[in-house]
């Protein structure tokens, strides 16, 4: 059964677009029918849906949590983008648990990572290529903000996000037998020459100020991709894709 919102949940969905009342009720907000439709097939729970009057409720007949009925007013304010997609979906914040003591898989550490764009299309690309966990230092942007997750496209519900990662954590995964990359624009191995086999764990740090003394002492050696052409370097997402694509192809060549 689909019901009317009430205007006290308008205003209280639309405080979601604040950090502390993401953190403090442990939900966000997605948007759009496509993105809505892979979270709802993703591992996260949805709390609700909230679906445009004008648009098609019956999309969701299969869907049993609770629905409502919003215009495309009230759509665009809990949403927050101009254009509203006919529905919205509240989803449960994941309490990710993650046992550095026994990972799994290459692992990307990124480090004050700020454009809420580029850490959306970084987890967006790390389903794809099946990274399964994303570490984010503490002073990075909140993955579970608007903006970052219409970037993902959905895909936010592939990937185990550990947010306020401690380079202490890092230091474990190195004990745990993972080399440790550090990402520089000036040099260090050409990304092909390294062969992909093995556990990983690659940090890229911020476009302004790449990685922090403390996060780049604990790399055991560092990477970069070799320019073929022009530009001063790569953005944050291009350059983590390059680098996720490289690292996955030990399961296609076994080289």
């Amino acid at each position: 059964m689909i019901r009317p919102l009430s205007a006290a949940k308008v205003r209280y969905y639309r405080k979601l677009h604040q950090k502390k009342y993401r953190r403090q009720e442990g939900l966000f907000i997605v948007s759009g029918r496509r993105a809505v439709d892979e979270i709802m097939a993703s591992p996260l729970e949805v709390e609700n849906l909230l679906v445009d009057a004008r648009g098609h409720p019956g999309h969701y007949r299969g869907y049993d949590g609770p629905m409502y009925s919003v215009s495309t007013q009230e759509l665009k304010t809990i949403s927050d983008v101009q254009t509203p997609q006919e529905v919205a979906a509240i989803v449960r914040i994941p309490q990710t648990l993650f046992d550095e003591t026994r990972p799994e898989g290459h692992l990307l550490y990124l480090e004050r990572i700020n454009d809420p764009g580029n850490l959306g299309t970084i987890i967006r690309t790390a389903a794809w290529f099946g990274w399964k966990h994303l570490l984010l230092s503490h002073d990075s942007t909140d993955p579970y903000q608007p903006k970052t997750v219409r970037a993902t496209a959905g895909m936010i519900g592939y990937v185990d996000i550990i947010s306020d990662c401690r380079t202490s954590t890092l230091q474990v995964l190195k004990e745990k037998g993972y080399t440790l990359w550090g990402t520089d624009v000036n040099g260090g191995k050409d990304l092909k020459s390294i062969n992909p086999r093995g556990r990983h764990l690659v940090m890229l740090g911020s476009e302004a100020h790449g990685l922090t003394g403390q996060a780049g002492a604990l790399a055991d050696s560092r990477l970069y991709i070799k320019r073929q052409g022009h530009g001063e370097s790569l953005n944050m997402a291009m350059a983590a894709g390059i680098i996720m694509h490289h690292f996955s192809r030990k399961e296609e060549t076994g080289s």
